[in-house]
């Protein structure tokens, strides 16, 4: 247990000591005034626009903070680049779950900053995430951003039914027969397209013209790096009978681990999906007295336990440097187990020395079960993880009467390789 109070104290501990993490790229500022400034920007790992950002105009200099109110544009050289608007934006929900019957065409005017993913002479393609879903932006010549609409909603009349109305289709092949009216082929393939950066990134790039088409989104895209590794998994399995009587098991084995993180921007590295992959195994040994009757009980269940699991894991870095690095991780275990060398027995003893063994029917355990997952690690130089993780306590069997749990603490080392 007291390592299980250690592991959760380094866990949430962790964040209070690790400082906020800058991230200082070349970039520039544009004021509401029209000024632009040089300097640098910290870039971030924005999974949704932000509404501000920090610049310096050289790397010892004072940070100074700017948002909407104070901000007209802003970017990070070759990888993001912000441009302040004023306009409507669609509030309609996207996730089966919230469909509204029938369309709805709610908008919201806000001022937010939109991210330019394509940028030509004709048209340039821009982005907004803010929690409720993405969308995407043209802006003719610099001039105000129009959404490109997309709703999804339940049909009136047949509730069970998604309806998708792609308005943003429309919108695209007017685009194109105004700047590539001799591009038949373009406006009959515009229907086909999803409501995504790639098939509309694509459009755009027509629209403007292969030589006037310029794109930031391979510099700010994901990348994936691999990983083995060995660590010590010490499982702790408790069985526990319906009168409270029960033993814990305690054994260390080698686990080891393999697998893929990707890293949702290249060029920051905080957020991480780890898919790790591993084999370890565990050897418990319970035994208990008891009292039954008028006899004396001696119980004892042993089984060995080889495991394979998947390990889909989110890994955010509260520290990040080239250096090194400190993460938390948190994730959902898929176990598939094989038990050998099962034995399942109790000995009763009566107050005259007599004693008999009787071998009980070995308990159901499961070959496939669920846990989740937490872990914290530090990375050196990007190629040694260094983590320690824990399993809480899961149930592992079906039975009515007692129950088997196990749980585990794991130190171990990975050895990184690939992208940053």
């Amino acid at each position: 247990m007291k390592y299980l109070y250690l592991f959760f104290a380094v866990t949430f501990l962790t964040p209070l000591f690790s400082s906020a993490q800058s991230n200082y790229k070349p970039g520039y500022l544009v004021t509401l005034k029209g000024d632009t400034l040089k300097g640098y920007i910290d870039y971030k790992e924005w999974i949704q626009n932000p509404r501000g950002v920090n610049f310096k105009t050289n790397v010892g200099a004072n940070q100074t903070s700017y948002s909407i109110d104070n901000c007209n544009a802003f970017g990070a050289n070759g990888l993001e680049y912000y441009r302040r608007y004023i306009l409507p934006i669609s509030q309609d929900k996207v996730q089966a779950s919230n469909l509204t019957i029938g369309v709805d065409t709610t908008t919201t005017t806000d001022t937010v900053f939109l991210k330019t993913v394509t940028s030509g002479k004709n048209i340039t393609l821009l982005t907004y995430n803010d929690g409720i879903k993405r969308r995407f932006f043209i802006a003719e010549n610099n001039s105000t951003a129009i959404e490109l609409i997309q709703h999804l909603y339940l049909d009136p009349q047949e509730t069970s039914r998604i309806v998708t109305q792609k308005t943003y289709t429309r919108q695209l092949q007017q685009l194109a027969a105004k700047y590539q009216p001799q591009d038949d082929k373009l406006i009959k393939d515009i229907p086909a397209i999803d409501y995504s950066e790639k098939d509309i990134a694509t459009i755009a790039y027509k629209i403007n013209g292969e030589t006037n088409y310029a794109t930031v989104q391979s510099a700010t895209g994901s990348a994936t790096r691999f990983f083995v590794g060995l660590a010590l998994n010490d499982a702790v399995s408790k069985f526990t009978t319906s009168n409270a009587i029960g033993s814990n098991a305690s054994s260390a084995f080698p686990q080891i681990t393999f697998g893929t993180d990707i890293l949702i921007n290249k060029n920051v590295g905080d957020l991480l999906v780890r898919l790790e992959f591993g084999v370890t195994g565990n050897k418990a040994n319970y035994s208990f007295n008891g009292q039954d009757a008028n006899s004396t009980t001696y119980t004892t269940l042993k089984y060995n336990q080889s495991t394979g699991f998947f390990n889909p894991q989110l890994l955010y870095n509260f520290y990040n440097t080239s250096a090194s690095k400190v993460y938390i991780a948190i994730g959902t275990q898929l176990n598939y187990s094989t038990y050998t060398n099962k034995s399942y027995s109790t000995r009763y003893t009566l107050s005259g020395g007599y004693s008999q063994i009787s071998d009980d029917v070995f308990p159901d355990i499961k070959s496939f079960f669920v846990n989740v997952t937490g872990k914290v690690g530090y990375v050196i130089n990007n190629k040694l993880d260094i983590y320690a993780g824990y399993n809480p306590s899961t149930r592992i069997n079906d039975n009515s009467g007692f129950s088997i749990t196990t749980s585990s603490l794991k130190i171990g080392i990975n050895y990184l390789f690939g992208s940053k």
